[in-house]
């Protein structure tokens, strides 16, 4: 480990090993790859938001729907 800033993040990795289910990983595994590569680059960022920050329709989506986590409530 060494003093300062990372050069990139490492949070699917900590959520793998923190135990999160497999289809939870590979999804944002897969969302990340997205945003990856369809970044905007640095000279179209000071002209302003443009779209929504949405996950694309294009990506799979999970096999079961996910649990409602207020509905118990």
């Amino acid at each position: 480990i060494l003093p300062g800033a990372a050069d990139k993040s490492y949070g699917i990795q900590v959520a793998r090993l923190a135990g999160l289910p497999k289809p939870v990983v590979e999804r944002a595994k897969s969302i990340l790859s997205h945003l990856e590569l369809h970044s905007v680059k640095p000279e179209a960022k000071k002209q302003g938001p443009k779209a929504k920050n949405t996950v694309p329709d294009d990506l799979p989506r999970p096999q079961t729907p996910q649990m409602d986590l207020f509905g118990e409530f």
